[in-house]
């Protein structure tokens, strides 16, 4: 269900996405004793981030440590996204200003509200792959 709708090119309901994410913390939990998770672009948008307080990772699952922010210009992204070898099919400029602009109405509401909370930690993901990886580890210190 969930591939269907990526070819659909629709976002997952997030109550399916946040069950699936719940049971599959649990199980590593559970079955592998890790109890600490990086979790990658989620919540994305505000609706995501009522399903991450709605289904409990708030309080019952999760104690966050901070959300992790790489900050990045326009340009820097158009830059990177078109020179990479492994380019995605939707590398253009068009899509990436699209991305863009998804970004600033959709993600950048929740990046505020974790700055509010004093859980937003931002790099500057313009500077080299090295000093930001460097500021990375730091924060996983």
């Amino acid at each position: 269900m969930v591939r269907h709708f990526s070819i659909k090119g629709k976002l997952v309901p997030v109550d399916w996405v946040c069950n699936l994410l719940k049971a599959k913390m649990n199980d590593v939990v559970q079955n592998e004793q890790i109890n600490r998770f990086l979790i990658d672009g989620f919540p994305r948008n505000m609706s995501n981030l009522e399903g991450w307080t709605t289904y409990g990772f708030t309080n019952d699952i999760v104690t966050l440590k901070f959300v992790l922010f790489f900050d990045c210009s326009l340009e820097e992204c158009e830059r990177r996204c078109l020179q990479r070898e492994d380019r995605r099919t939707d590398d253009n400029i068009d899509i990436i200003q699209k991305r863009f602009r998804t970004y600033l109405n959709e993600t950048l509401p929740v990046l505020q509200y974790y700055e509010q909370t004093g859980l937003l930690r931002r790099i500057d993901a313009n500077k080299s792959q090295d000093e930001v990886f460097e500021e990375v580890k730091e924060l996983f210190r």
